[in-house]
C-alpha cells in the first residue's frame, strides 16, 4: 500500500513511515523488519526528497540503532543472543545479518550527497559503527561503501584517516583487508579531487609506503618470516592495488606528485620494492659473466603472460611483475581512465599555468561518462594476468608521467640477481633496458627524464655496462644515454660518461690536477663513496709533483705512473660514435639553418589553451578631460602598459615571424583552430575589446587564414 502511495500517487505519508520507523525500533519480527527494510531502500531510489523525509521523521536514526545492534552482534554473538532472552537458531543470525547489509545498503544512499545526513550519521556515532566493523568480512563490502560517501562528505577527513589507520594496524599478514579497504579509497580517489587533497594531508602516501615495508620478505623464494602461509596470489593483488592507489593518488594532482617526489621519494619507494625478497641487494651493474638465453622469456614483458613461464623462477618471475606495475605507474597507465584523458595532466612534468598558478586537473566529458566500477569486482587468478594489450599505450608512444617511478626502475635494474638461472636474470634485464630504451624514444619523454636526471643514474647505477662494449646491457643503455645527451648535458655527467673505465689513463691526471682545477673531482656517478673518498685523501696528502719530475737538463719525463698499462687503454669505439651522434645536429637543422630558432612551447592539454599575452604592443595614452593640461604627466596609459605612447601599425610597419610544430590535428568532431596571433584593441570611449588582426591555421581545411575584420573579442570563435 505504500508503494502504491508513493510511486503512484506522488504523495509522502509521513505518518505511516514514522509507524515502520517504530516497528524497525522494535525488531518484534526480523522478516517484517527486512521486507519494511526493502520497500524504505526503493524509496530512497525514487527519489531525492526522502533523503530528507527519513532523516526528519527519524528513520535515519533508528537506522543507525539498528547498526549498532548488529556491531554488538559480531563483537560477541553468544552475549548478543541471550540478551534477547530465547535461543536464536541460525536462520535467525542469518536475518539479523539481511536486515544490517539492508540498513547499511539503504544509509548509503541516504549519505549519498547529503552533507546533512552525514552530519547527523556521525553525530549518532554511525561513523564510528561502521569503521568498527569494517573488520568482519561478512558485512565489509556494505560497511566500506557507507564509508566511501562519509569520506566524499566535507568532514570526511576523519574518516580517510580512521580507514589508513585501521589497516596500518592490521597485522602483516591480513591481506584482503587490506586489500579491500585500498580498494575502497581507490574508488573515492579516482573521482574527487577533494578526497586526493585530503588523502595527502592524513598522511596516506606515508601510509600506503609503510605497507610495502610490512611486506618485507613476502615474496622471497622460498617464504619467510610467516608468510610461508600466505597465498601469493594474494600478495600480488594487494601490491597491484597498492601502486593503483599511489598513481590514482597523484593523478591530475601536482602537489600530490610534488609531495610524493620530495617527501617520501622514489628512492625509499624503490628500497620498499627490493625489500619485498625477490629483488637482491645490488646497487650497481657488476660486469658480465654470462650470455642471454636463446629463448628470451622476457622479450616481450609488456605483452605477453609471464605468469605462465614455467621455465623461468618465481623470484624472477615476481620481479617482472614488479617491473610492469612501476612501469604503469609512471605512464599512469593502470585502468581505462588514464587512457581517456591526455596523460600530460600531471605531476612533475606538468607545465605551469599561463596564470601562474599550478594547472589543476580539467576532467574530460569522456571521464565523467565512465560508470564508476562496483568497490569490490570479482577477482581471480586470470585478474592477475599483466596485459598491455589492451591499452594503446604502448612503450614505443607512452607518455611518462612520473620520472621518478622510472628511476626506481633503473634503480632495481641492478638488483636483479638468480643463482639458479643467471642466464634468465640477464633476460629480464635486457628486456627491462630495452623497455627504458624506448621509453626515452619521443622528444617529450627526453626533456622529462633529462630534468629527472636519468643520464647522472645511468652512469651512477651502470656504469660496468655502459664501460664494457661486449656487455649485454651495452647497446640500449648507451642509446638510451645518447638519446637524453641530445636533449640536455651537464659537463660532469658528459666527463664522466668519457672517461668510464679511465680510457688513456685518465684516472692519473685527476690525481695530479685535483686542486688546481675542482672539476676533475672524482663525482659520485662511477665511483663508490669508499674509491672517492680514499682518491680525495690520498691527492690532499700529494707533496711534491710524482708524476713530472724536473731533472737536471731542464726537461720533464713522464712517471711510470703514466706508462703502466691501464685496463681500459683508449677510448671505445662506440662510445666515440656515441659522442659523435650526440654532437651532430639533428632535424630541422639538416634542412637549413645551423641554430634552431627560440621558441616559445605550449602544452594546450594542461588548460585546453596555451598564449602568451603581451599587454604592451602599442600603448597610448586616453585623452584628459581637464581643459588644462600641465603636460607633466601623461594621461591614464590604456590598450596596453608602459610608458608613452607607441602607434599600432609602426609608421615603419610590422614584422611578425613564427614557426610551429603540430604533432597532431584534434578529431573533426571537435576540431578547433590553431591562433598563431591575435592583435586586440580597446576602444577610449569604451572597455570592449575588437581583434583587429587575426593569423589562423584552421584545422578543418589546413588552410593558413588572415584577417583584418575588427569583430569583439567576446564574440570571438
Amino acid at each position: 500500500m505504500l508503494e502504491f502511495v508513493v510511486f503512484s500517487l506522488n504523495y509522502i505519508p509521513c505518518k505511516e513511515l514514522i509507524s515502520v520507523s517504530i516497528l524497525l525500533k522494535s525488531s518484534s519480527s526480523y522478516h517484517c523488519s527486512i521486507i519494511a527494510m526493502k520497500t524504505l531502500l526503493k524509496f530512497t531510489r525514487h527519489d531525492y526528497i526522502f533523503k530528507d523525509v527519513f532523516r526528519e521523521v527519524g528513520l535515519l536514526e533508528v537506522m543507525v540503532n539498528l547498526l549498532h545492534k548488529y556491531a554488538a552482534l559480531l563483537k560477541d554473538p553468544t552475549q548478543a543472543l541471550n540478551e534477547q532472552g530465547d535461543s536464536r537458531n541460525n536462520s535467525s543470525i542469518e536475518d539479523q545479518k539481511h536486515l544490517a547489509l539492508l540498513v547499511m545498503e539503504a544509509l548509503t544512499v541516504l549519505l549519498q550527497g547529503s552533507n546533512t545526513n552525514a552530519g547527523i550519521f556521525r553525530e549518532f556515532g554511525g561513523a564510528r559503527c561502521a569503521h568498527n566493523i569494517v573488520k568482519y568480512p561478512q558485512c565489509r563490502q556494505h560497511a566500506l561503501m557507507t564509508i566511501q560517501q562519509l569520506v566524499l562528505s566535507p568532514n570526511g577527513d576523519d574518516d580517510m584517516g580512521t580507514l589508513l589507520g585501521l589497516m596500518h594496524s592490521a597485522p602483516p599478514t591480513e591481506l584482503q583487508l587490506k586489500t579491500d579497504i585500498l580498494r575502497a579509497l581507490l574508488s573515492v580517489l579516482r573521482e574527487s579531487h577533494r578526497s586526493r587533497t585530503v588523502f595527502r594531508k592524513v598522511g596516506g602516501f606515508v601510509y600506503i609506503t609503510s605497507l610495502l615495508v610490512a611486506m618485507e620478505r613476502s615474496l622471497s623464494f622460498p617464504p619467510k618470516n610467516g608468510w610461508e602461509k600466505v597465498n601469493q596470489n594474494q600478495v600480488f593483488e594487494l601490491l597491484h592495488t597498492v601502486f593503483c592507489t599511489l598513481t590514482a593518488a597523484m593523478r591530475y594532482e601536482p602537489a600530490n606528485s610534488h609531495f610524493f617526489k620530495t617527501e617520501i621519494q622514489y628512492e625509499k619507494l624503490a628500497d620498499a620494492v627490493r625489500f619485498l625478497g625477490c629483488f637482491s641487494d645490488l646497487r650497481k651493474i657488476s660486469a658480465m659473466n654470462v650470455f642471454p638465453s636463446n629463448t628470451q622469456p622476457f622479450q616481450r614483458l609488456l605483452e605477453e603472460d609471464v605468469i605462465s613461464m614455467d621455465s623461468v623462477s618465481p623470484t624472477l618471475r615476481h620481479c617482472s611483475k614488479l617491473f610492469i606495475y612501476l612501469y604503469k605507474v609512471a605512464t599512469d597507465s593502470f585502468d581505462s581512465r588514464a587512457e581517456q584523458i591526455p596523460p600530460c595532466l600531471t605531476s612533475e612534468s606538468s607545465l605551469p599555468s599561463p596564470w601562474g598558478t599550478p594547472a589543476l586537473s580539467r576532467k574530460r566529458h569522456a571521464y565523467h561518462s565512465v560508470s564508476t566500477p562496483p568497490v569490490y569486482p570479482a577477482k581471480n587468478v586470470t585478474d592477475l594476468k599483466l596485459h598491455v594489450t589492451t591499452s594503446p599505450l604502448q612503450s614505443s608512444d607512452a607518455v611518462i608521467i612520473h620520472p621518478g617511478a622510472m628511476l626506481a626502475m633503473l634503480d632495481l635494474l641492478a638488483s636483479v640477481g638468480s643463482v639458479a638461472q643467471p642466464e634468465h636474470a640477464l633476460d629480464l634485464q635486457l628486456a627491462v633496458a630495452n623497455i627504458l630504451q624506448s621509453l626515452v624514444h619521443t622528444e617529450r619523454n627526453q626533456q622529462v627524464m633529462c630534468e629527472a636526471g636519468l643520464h647522472a643514474r645511468l652512469l651512477q647505477r651502470c656504469s660496468a655496462a655502459l664501460a664494457d662494449e661486449d656487455h649485454a646491457l651495452h647497446p640500449p643503455l648507451q642509446r638510451m644515454f645518447e638519446r637524453l645527451a641530445s636533449q640536455a648535458l651537464e659537463p660532469m655527467v658528459l666527463r664522466e660518461f668519457l672517461r668510464l673505465a679511465s680510457p688513456l689513463n685518465c684516472g692519473a691526471w685527476d690525481k695530479k690536477l685535483l686542486k688546481q682545477y675542482r672539476v676533475h673531482k672524482p663525482s659520485s656517478l662511477s665511483y663508490e663513496p669508499e674509491m672517492r673518498n680514499s682518491m680525495i685523501t690520498s691527492v690532499e696528502g700529494l707533496g711534491s709533483d710524482n708524476v713530472f719530475s724536473l731533472h737536471e737538463d731542464n726537461h720533464y719525463r713522464i712517471s711510470k705512473s703514466l706508462v703502466k698499462s691501464a685496463e681500459g687503454s683508449t677510448v671505445p669505439l662506440t662510445r666515440v660514435k656515441c659522442l659523435v651522434s650526440m654532437t651532430t645536429p639533428h632535424d630541422i637543422r639538416l634542412h637549413g639553418s645551423s641554430v634552431t630558432p627560440a621558441f616559445v612551447e605550449f602544452d594546450t592539454s594542461l588548460e585546453g589553451f596555451g598564449c602568451l599575452f603581451l599587454p604592451s604592443l602599442a600603448p597610448h595614452n586616453a585623452p584628459s578631460n581637464n581643459a588644462v593640461t600641465t603636460g607633466l604627466t601623461d594621461g591614464a596609459v590604456v590598450s596596453g602598459i608602459g610608458s608613452g605612447e607607441r602607434f599600432f601599425p609602426p609608421p615603419s610597419g610590422l614584422s611578425y615571424s613564427s614557426w610551429f610544430c603540430i604533432e597532431h590535428f584534434s578529431s573533426p568532431p571537435g576540431s578547433h583552430p590553431v591562433r598563431l596571433l591575435t592583435v586586440v584593441r580597446r576602444a577610449n570611449s569604451s572597455e570592449q575589446h575588437y581583434v583587429c588582426l587575426a593569423v589562423v591555421l584552421s584545422a578543418k581545411d589546413r588552410a593558413l587564414i588572415v584577417s583584418t575584420k575588427e569583430e569583439l573579442l567576446q564574440n570571438y570563435g
